[in-house]
């Protein structure tokens, strides 16, 4: 009877640390990429582009994001490797 009242308790912790950890995480800094490089001036930098200021920083985000794919893909793969050798 016990181990089925701590069941939905530590389901609910679970959720809610996953979701704090999403809002602290790379999710958080993406989410905030456009305004913090607005911030920074990046829009100078491409300004002899002919692109302003909030489109540099979206291009920029969006290329960012575009590059984490492969990335992501070459750890997985990594981690597929690595994860089936056998223990001595």
């Amino acid at each position: 009877m016990a181990g089925t009242l701590i069941q939905p308790f530590t389901y609910i912790i679970i959720l809610k640390s996953s979701l704090l950890l999403q809002f602290s995480g790379i999710n958080g800094v993406l989410y905030y990429t456009p305004q913090i490089l607005e911030q920074a001036g990046v829009g100078v930098l491409l300004s002899n582009l002919g692109i302003s200021n909030t489109s540099a920083s979206i291009l920029i985000s969006a290329l960012v994001t575009l590059l984490m794919l492969p990335s992501i893909g070459i750890a997985m793969r990594f981690m597929d490797v690595a994860g089936r050798r056998l223990v001595p």
